[in-house]
């Protein structure tokens, strides 16, 4: 499986992402929340997580906005 880029995305490169992405703190929290192996090819995990935090905290962050002036 190809990243985005056409290269292909091996273990050890979906955790320099997810550090480059999230910071060296926090890649272990993300990875083990999208964890890749088994079943899951690392570019599968790294869709998801990349995914996610795009909508994940647009999403929040209009929510918080909106929270001010009316129910969510």
């Amino acid at each position: 499986m190809y990243d985005a880029a056409g290269k292909p995305l091996p273990p050890e490169r979906y955790a320099a992402l997810l550090r480059t992405a999230f910071g060296a703190a926090r890649a272990p929290a993300v990875r083990a929340e999208y964890p890749d192996g088994g079943s899951v090819p690392p570019v599968h995990a790294w869709a998801a997580a990349v995914t996610d935090r795009m909508w994940a905290r647009g999403t929040f962050a209009q929510h918080l906005a909106l929270a001010r002036h009316v129910p969510t």
